[in-house]
């Protein structure tokens, strides 16, 4: 039991990811500006309709939530394998997930504001994507993406997100609306809702760059690691690094393999589960649903269902109380949130909501999910 509090940074490395190529979609607020190698493509937006159209080989507006996502997700993938993709999003789709919250958020504010919008600049943004190497996945979006909008600001600028700013510019947060600024140096101060330069983060007040495989990090005294790593070894306690490994690494055990959730884990790949009680640990496969089986990470039981007490139960459904006592696993089921000790579905922009954490956008105002906004 002791070894499963180091499979908190390795799931945390994993969402960071996620967050890295999905939510700076959404307000684009506190990540790395950069190209991650791709150049921007120098194509200014047309100022299409923001009702989209074909605009030649362009995407229209309703289909380009789909069409990023999907190579948001596919490279998201290729860089922490799928059985880390597994315990990041259990029994929910990434391309799902990531194609809602693009929905709304870029389109329900395109759709709000009357932005333009450039159908003919989606297909450049998400080969960007596709080009984009495991370490610049951790530089946000490519710069490709910005040329879907038209009316980019200058430095210095009022803006919500970075997506409205020029090449090169990210949105600072301090303030609502936040300003079109240029990342931070290395070595220079750095504060809530700064961005720093490509490869690089705000650490303890400082722009620092980001663990590459190999090198030290976490434990209170370095910063994380690039998309795709695990900071393996790190001690907060005891302020003492651990080494960035390849989360792909990690997960590359076959069944009846032994398999250890220690600092750094080893653990099974995809469809495989290492049981958490009891050693040795071997990697055994999932079982059948209501079938006997033991707390293991990944979970044993399959989609819709979780290990308790020894069996496999339904998660809890909408409006049901949210279950207890699951160790990496959401407590209710696919596409809900636990909100106040109850299973509540995410929302769409216009459903009725308590707080952000149940709309896709993020943002609950006056009771009712919104686009993100300066409130």
């Amino acid at each position: 039991m002791k070894g499963l509090r180091f499979l908190a940074p390795l799931a945390l490395a994993v969402a960071s990811s996620s967050c890295s190529l999905l939510l700076d979609w959404d307000e684009l607020q506190g990540g790395t500006p950069g190209t991650g190698g791709i150049g921007a493509s120098g194509a200014s937006g047309s100022g299409g309709s923001n009702t989209g159209g074909t605009g030649g080989a362009g995407i229209p507006l309703d289909e380009a939530p789909a069409a990023i996502a999907d190579a948001l997700c596919e490279k998201l993938e290729t860089c922490v394998g799928a059985a880390a993709m597994e315990l990041l999003f259990y029994d929910e789709e990434c391309r799902v997930a990531g194609s809602k919250l693009l929905e709304n958020t870029v389109v329900a504010t395109i759709d709000e504001t009357g932005s333009d919008y450039d159908p003919a600049s989606v297909p450049a943004c998400v080969e960007a994507f596709e080009a984009l190497d495991c370490e610049g996945v951790s530089l946000t979006f490519p710069e490709e993406c910005k040329q879907i909008l038209g009316g980019l600001k200058a430095d210095g600028e009022p803006c919500v997100r970075s997506l409205e700013c020029e090449a090169g510019l990210y949105c600072t947060t301090g303030s609502c609306p936040g300003t079109c600024s240029v990342p931070i140096a290395q070595g220079s101060p750095c504060a809530l809702g700064d961005s720093c330069a490509d490869g690089l983060t705000c650490f303890q007040g400082v722009c620092e760059p980001l663990g590459k495989e190999n090198e030290e990090c976490g434990g209170t005294v370095r910063p994380a690691c690039l998309t795709g790593l695990f900071c393996g070894g790190a001690d907060d306690a005891a302020m003492t690094p651990g080494m960035c490994i390849r989360t792909t690494d990690v997960f590359v055990l076959t069944q009846n393999a032994i398999c250890s959730v220690s600092n750094p884990p080893s653990l099974c790949k995809e469809g495989l589960s290492c049981p958490v009680i009891g050693l040795p640990s071997r990697c055994l496969p999932r079982v059948e649903s209501g079938g006997v089986c033991q707390l293991a990470v990944p979970d044993m039981c399959p989609e819709g269902e979780y290990c308790d007490a020894g069996s496999c139960a339904p998660l809890p459904g909408a409006g049901d109380n949210c279950a207890v006592g699951i160790i990496l696993k959401p407590t209710c089921q696919a596409y809900l949130r636990c909100i106040d000790g109850k299973c509540r579905r995410l929302g769409d922009i216009g459903n009725t909501c308590l707080v952000g954490g149940e709309c896709y956008s993020g943002t609950c105002f006056d009771g009712e999910c919104v686009a993100p906004r300066c409130q």
